[in-house]
């Protein structure tokens, strides 16, 4: 599951044009959580996902989509 995570997280920051670091930030972590990911050294828990999700949906919500 580790490396599946990993290359699919480095195909969509490529696809979305966006960095690390902007994911990170988006995301509540660390740039260096984020590169651990994508080098398939760590995944993120389940706190961390729905911790991001919440942050997203908010997010989403103040710019008028769902």
């Amino acid at each position: 599951w580790l490396n599946i995570f990993g290359d699919n997280l480095q195909d969509l920051i490529a696809e979305h044009g966006i960095s690390q670091r902007e994911l990170a930030d988006e995301a509540g972590l660390a740039e260096s959580t984020i590169s651990k990911y994508i080098n398939k050294v760590q995944m993120p828990g389940i706190k961390a996902i729905i911790n991001t999700k919440e942050k997203n949906s908010k997010v989403d919500t103040k710019k008028g989509s769902k």
